[in-house]
C-alpha cells in the first residue's frame, strides 16, 4: 500500500540543503510486530528510486544512505534517509512518495497504523506529517485436492480493491507441498523463492491478479491429505 502517492517536498532554499538532509519514517501509533514499511518506487513518473543495500538511487544515480539495509524496517522501528549532494526537491519527494506499507503475518490487527514522516534540512530546519493507514485482516485458505505429486492450476483467486491502481503484496503459503507462479510478468517476488512453500509477490493490483491466474500447487511427495493454502 503506497502511504501517500501525492506526498509534496520542496525546500524553498534549494536543491543544495538536502546534502545532509535526511527523512526519517517510523509507525509511531498502531504497529505490530509484522508491520512493514519498505520503499518500492512502481509509478513511472521519470524519476525511479531503488535500493541496493544501504543505499538509495535516483535514476541509477547514488543518492543517499540508508540506516537500515534494503530500507525495510518492521514494527515501530524507524528508518532514515541520509541524502547527499545528489539529491534534489524532486528526488526527496519521489522518495517519500516511495514508501509502502505491508503485512504478511497471519494475524493482522484492525488498530489503525500512524505513520510519522519527518523531513529535515542539512541546516536542521524540518517538517513533520502523518499518515493514519487503516488494515482490514484477510487471509484466503482455499483447500486443494489433488493427484498425488501431480502439479495443479490453482484457478479463480485474485483480489479485488477500490482503487485498481493500488500497489499490493500478497503472500502466498502452503501447508503441504509448494506453491509456483508460472508468469510473473510485471509483479515481482519480495520475498522468498518462487516455487516454494512460501513467498510474496508484489507488484500494482492488475499485475499480481496476473501473476495469481498462474498459480500452480504441487502437493508434498506422497501427500495423502488436503492441503491448504
Amino acid at each position: 500500500l503506497q502511504i501517500d502517492a501525492a506526498a509534496a517536498l520542496n525546500d524553498v532554499d534549494g536543491d543544495a540543503d538536502w546534502n545532509g538532509g535526511k527523512l526519517e519514517v517510523q509507525m509511531t501509533s498502531g504497529s505490530v510486530a509484522s508491520d512493514t514499511i519498505v520503499i518500492t518506487d512502481f509509478d513511472s513518473d521519470g524519476t525511479t528510486i531503488t535500493v541496493i543495500g544501504t543505499d538509495i538511487y535516483a535514476n541509477g544515480i547514488d543518492v543517499g544512505d540508508l540506516s537500515i539495509i534494503s530500507g525495510t524496517v518492521s514494527g515501530s522501528n524507524m528508518l532514515t534517509i541520509t541524502f547527499d549532494s545528489d539529491a534534489t526537491n524532486t528526488i526527496v519527494q519521489e522518495v517519500a512518495q516511495s514508501l509502502r506499507y505491508f503485512n504478511v503475518g497471519n494475524h493482522h490487527s484492525n488498530t489503525p497504523r500512524v505513520v510519522t514522516v519527518t523531513a529535515t534540512d542539512k541546516a536542521g530546519g524540518f517538517a513533520s506529517d502523518t499518515r493514519t493507514i487503516t488494515v482490514t485482516p484477510f487471509v484466503i485458505t482455499p483447500t486443494l485436492f489433488t493427484p498425488e505429486e501431480t502439479e495443479v492450476l490453482v484457478s479463480g483467486v485474485s483480489l479485488s480493491y477500490a482503487a485498481n491502481s493500488a500497489s499490493v503484496t500478497l503472500r502466498i503459503a502452503t501447508t503441504d507441498g509448494t506453491a509456483r507462479i508460472g508468469t510473473l510478468g510485471s509483479a515481482s517476488i519480495s520475498s522468498g523463492t518462487n516455487d516454494s512453500a512460501d513467498f510474496t509477490i508484489s507488484g500494482t493490483l492488475a499485475n499480481v491478479n496476473s501473476a495469481l491466474a498462474t498459480l500452480h500447487y504441487t502437493p508434498t511427495l506422497n501427500q495423502n491429505s488436503s492441503s491448504r493454502y
